[in-house]
């Protein structure tokens, strides 16, 4: 059956047009924290996951 996702990482380098759109995008509540917001989707079958802005390089990352 192999490893499933069960949580993700997305490095951004503006915090705000990034929550705009991945609240659109996974349909769940950003709730923030710090340099990063919380994906809520408590309410769906998605996987938990965040958002963060480190304010330095890597900007634009991912990890599962």
């Amino acid at each position: 059956m192999g490893h499933p996702v069960v949580h993700f990482e997305i490095g951004c380098k503006n915090l705000e047009a990034t929550e705009a759109f991945f609240s659109k995008l996974f349909g769940g509540q950003m709730e923030r924290a710090g340099l990063a917001s919380m994906i809520d989707t408590a309410g769906t079958a998605g996987i938990q996951g965040h958002i963060t802005s480190l304010g330095h390089e890597p900007f634009h990352y991912t990890m599962f």
